[in-house]
């Protein structure tokens, strides 16, 4: 029982280490958001470890030859530069919520 428990809790810290810690400024996590579908997760995964092991990378597989706004999600706002960032937007009762929870942590 004692061995199961471990290799549980290994396999779990391998999970959490591959979702979780970025590889190439993004995490698994980040690349399942911003993919479409399982095949496209699986395909920019399949490229990105192909152009990790090759010897002499290419410019055609590397991950700046997609275009960012493919990959823009509908709610994110695209920049002059492509480059795809969240847009904010907050209601005058979160601001006042806010306000509120400041003024009284600031006494």
């Amino acid at each position: 029982m004692l061995k199961l428990l471990k290799w549980t809790l290994l396999v779990a810290a391998i999970a959490a280490v591959l979702a979780f810690v970025p590889v190439n400024d993004r995490t698994l996590a980040d690349r399942w958001r911003k993919s479409r579908d399982t095949s496209e997760f699986v395909h920019g995964l399949w490229i990105e470890g192909r152009h990790a092991f090759s010897s002499a990378p290419t410019r055609s597989t590397s991950r700046h030859a997609t275009a960012p706004a493919a990959h823009a999600t509908p709610h994110a706002r695209t920049s002059t530069h492509g480059t795809s960032r969240p847009t904010e937007q907050h209601s005058e009762a979160d601001r006042a919520a806010i306000d509120r929870i400041l003024t009284e942590h600031a006494n």
